[in-house]
């Protein structure tokens, strides 16, 4: 009931706003075609593997000990969230869905896992808030370590809250969504959450419509809050608390590759934690030293593609070489 109410709620508004929701959603896939797509699709297609057997057994040697003593989850977990910290939502989600279903998760430790991996990307916070939006990348710098330190900590903030013990029942078994079809669907919710955040602000006003505008739409909602005249300093708690959050459009598309795992509720109260974080670590480091380099997005994601996989190769050598060095072993006492 509810869902049919939401939908027919949406549609009306649509109906009666039709030129302001064609502009916004106009203006979400302009943006997902120029940012969006070329930043995020390159872990989309290297999701499987960047989380199959070798890369789980690579990172689980490189930070299991880490995610186990201190976010008492499986080793296994350790190649989600690399995933996570460094390709942003949703394929963190996506890949945190896929690695609790091959580990055998209980509910809590997938959810701890999930909330720890639903991150903006490094490319759309350097480049798109801290470059374009504010005029220097050593903004987007700031965004960026504030929210790696929060992932870093939600888990154990919230540990006390996801403690369900229960198996994970999933109605069909999980399956590797086509990164075409990946990228797609994010571009669908993109516009469909452009469009209703167009429309509200063309019927609210534009104070009204500003607010709804960033709690939809994380793009708009940093546009407009870097458009604001104020200091610096409530500036950068204000876009750590939004990109920390995620917008609504960013929960529903994690939620969607977390359909299994946790429900709606706890999710946003645990995004709603995680803004609270990320502008207190943003506030405490807003006098770091500047950055002076400005890639651009696809820049940022070939080179996070490169870190995640420099493990994987590694471990492969080795074992490739510790092989080698049995055949050679059995041969000699042959």
């Amino acid at each position: 009931m509810l869902k049919w109410l939401t939908g027919l709620l949406v549609a009306t508004l649509l109906l009666m706003k039709p030129e302001a929701a064609a502009n916004g959603a106009r203006e979400a896939m302009v943006h997902w075609y120029y940012t969006v797509a070329p930043s995020l699709f390159p872990f989309m297609a290297l999701l499987p593997l960047l989380t199959c057997d070798a890369a789980a057994h690579a990172y689980e040697c490189l930070l299991g000990p880490i995610t186990r003593r201190l976010y008492r989850l499986p080793g296994a977990a350790a190649s989600a969230l690399a995933v996570g910290m460094v390709a942003g939502s949703p394929a963190g989600c996506f890949a945190a869905s896929r690695v609790a279903a091959s580990a055998g998760m209980t509910r809590g430790q997938a959810q701890r896992l999930a909330i720890a991996c639903c991150g903006m990307s490094p490319a759309f916070l350097i480049s798109g808030v801290g470059a374009v939006m504010l005029g220097s990348p050593s903004y987007g710098f700031i965004l960026l370590r504030a929210q790696l330190l929060t992932q870093l900590l939600l888990p154990l903030f919230l540990r006390p809250f996801f403690n369900d013990s229960s198996p994970i029942q999933y109605s069909a078994p999980p399956s590797p969504t086509p990164p075409v079809l990946a990228i797609l669907n994010i571009c669908g919710y993109m516009t469909l959450f452009g469009a209703i955040a167009a429309a509200l602000s063309s019927l609210l006003g534009e104070s009204a419509g500003n607010i709804c505008l960033c709690l939809l739409d994380i793009t708009s909602g940093t546009r407009i809050i870097s458009n604001i005249n104020m200091k610096i300093l409530y500036k950068i708690a204000a876009l750590a608390a939004l990109t920390g959050f995620g917008g609504l459009s960013i929960c529903a598309q994690n939620l969607s590759a977390l359909r299994e795992i946790i429900r709606p509720a706890p999710f946003i109260l645990a995004r709603v934690a995680a803004a609270l974080i990320s502008a207190g670590f943003a506030v405490l480091q807003i006098h770091r030293i500047p950055i002076k380099i400005a890639p651009n997005p696809l820049q940022i994601s070939s080179i996070c593609v490169v870190l995640l996989v420099i493990p994987v190769i590694l471990n492969l050598n080795k074992h490739s070489f510790n092989n080698r060095k049995n055949s050679n072993f059995e041969s000699e006492s042959v």
